[in-house]
């Protein structure tokens, strides 16, 4: 996540594979939005 003041970095919440980004990088997004899809992994 970027904003004006602050770059922080998230990890995925659960172990798995990255299937799909659902948003372009440097777009606008709502907090809360989902940004890619994940494969889990057990």
């Amino acid at each position: 996540m970027e904003t004006e003041k602050v770059t922080n970095e998230y990890e995925a919440p659960c172990d798995g594979t990255m299937l799909e980004h659902l948003v372009e990088e440097g777009a606008d997004v709502p907090v809360g939005d989902n940004v890619c899809r994940i494969d889990k992994t057990d």
